[in-house]
């Protein structure tokens, strides 16, 4: 994982890409597209007091807390997982922890969250 991609996600960057497609790709099947429905703060300049020095949190702390909603087909649905998700404006891929959070004749819905 690419602690310095990671640690560039804040909410001022992040809600840009709101409406944009996100594609994920697999060596055996087909790859996914995932549209960025939504982009929320949850816990401004969030710095948590216990966590220890030199840990990886420690390293991230100071950043936004931010939700990332993302919509995808019904099929295929994509399990809890990390993922590698590639967008035109990226340098590479961002690894990704998502969570499928509920579906709907829209597509199935997933959450990303970032503290």
């Amino acid at each position: 994982m690419d602690l310095e991609k990671l640690r560039e996600l804040t909410y001022e960057n992040t809600r840009e890409y709101a409406g944009d497609l996100f594609q994920i790709r697999f060596e055996n099947a087909p790859p996914v597209d995932l549209k960025l429905e939504e982009v929320a703060l949850m816990i401004e300049k969030h710095v948590n007091p216990r966590m220890q020095r030199d840990t990886f949190a420690w390293r991230l702390r100071g950043r936004d807390g931010l939700v990332r909603r993302l919509r995808g087909t019904q099929q295929p649905r994509l399990a809890q997982g990390v993922y590698a998700f590639h967008h035109e404006k990226f340098d590479g891929p961002l690894v990704i922890f998502i969570v499928p959070i509920g579906a709907s004749a829209d597509g199935v819905l997933y959450e990303a969250i970032f503290t």
